[in-house]
């Protein structure tokens, strides 16, 4: 007997939150596999998929428009729920899905062949390729796939065990929650107080798109430079999300804190970055709040700045 969808939805859950990887930013390492599946396949589309509590979230999705969306409809929804391959050669023929608003309108799948992604011996998502026109996919095309899908989970392993953000030097967030969690275990164990910043770039969206992500990734990694230059080495730095940083200072009562993330911000503000496209000038904002002897973890904590 097969477990109850609530009880598979809870484990997935379960390994996603061990995971650490939804709503992180997009990695090479992802990106290069997908790109595989395109060029192997001759697929306009293909992603790296995670179903959460209510939605399909791509950590890759190139051809794909939006990052995220309702994972009711989700072919790739479906997918996770099966324990072999999942084939649909023609969406528009299979009762199923013939309504299917993601079939009949963007992004158009009219063709879709999806691998799960099992880790701990739960299903969390797939490794998917798929077409704007009816297409059938072979053995051998499947045992590709599901190459790569291992390549997916690999990734997932390693990913999970590195301490430090390739681009900036930051910590992991992996690495940054259990580093940071401990701080406030100790600050509440000893009474003392610890500070949280989140950090988020004013009008980031705007940097890449004007001078382009190689630009971005300057500013990015000098910004976490002036951070490490202006904050005490017991303080920890690390990335959360695409542009989102946090700080945690040890033993820092809110009102130094604000001093202290006040420093950081003005120090970013001055700096002339160079960047490929030439010299240029960010902001960024932040969010604060201070431990009270209340938090048991750091979204406890994130949850109040």
């Amino acid at each position: 007997m097969s477990a109850p969808t609530d009880d598979i939805d809870d484990q997935r859950l379960e390994k996603l939150q061990k995971l650490d990887i939804l709503d992180t930013p997009q990695e090479l390492a992802f990106d290069r596999i997908t790109g595989l599946v395109r060029k192997i396949f001759g697929v306009p589309m293909s992603t790296v998929t995670f179903i959460d509590g209510h939605r399909q979230w791509f950590k890759s999705y190139p051809g794909m428009p939006d990052r995220e969306t309702d994972r009711r409809p989700a072919l790739c929804y479906h997918a996770i729920r099966q324990t072999s391959p999942f084939l649909i050669e023609d969406t528009r023929r299979d009762p199923l899905f013939q309504d299917n608003p993601f079939v009949m309108g963007s992004p158009f799948i009219r063709a879709y062949a999806g691998v799960q992604l099992k880790y701990e011996g739960v299903n969390i998502g797939t490794l998917c390729a798929m077409d704007t026109a009816p297409r059938r996919f072979s053995s051998e095309d499947l045992s590709i796939l599901a190459d790569l899908a291992a390549m997916v989970l690999d990734e997932l392993a390693m990913r999970n065990v590195a301490m430090r953000d390739h681009l900036t030097g930051a910590l992991s967030r992996g690495a940054f929650r259990s580093e940071a969690e401990r701080l406030i275990a100790l600050a509440r164990r000893h009474g003392h107080v610890a500070s949280c910043a989140v950090l988020d770039f004013d009008h980031f969206k705007k940097v890449n798109d004007t001078y382009g992500h190689g630009t971005g990734d300057v500013v990015l990694a000098t910004a976490v430079d002036i951070c490490r230059r202006t904050l005490r080495k017991s303080d920890i730095v690390g990335r959360i999300g695409g542009e989102e940083f946090a700080i945690l200072l040890p033993h820092t009562e809110l009102a130094s804190a604000r001093d202290v993330i006040e420093k950081v911000r003005r120090a970013i503000a001055d700096t002339v970055i160079a960047a490929p496209t030439g010299p240029l000038n960010v902001t960024c904002s932040f969010g604060l709040a201070a431990t009270d002897g209340t938090e048991q973890e750091l979204d406890d904590l994130l949850k109040r700045r």
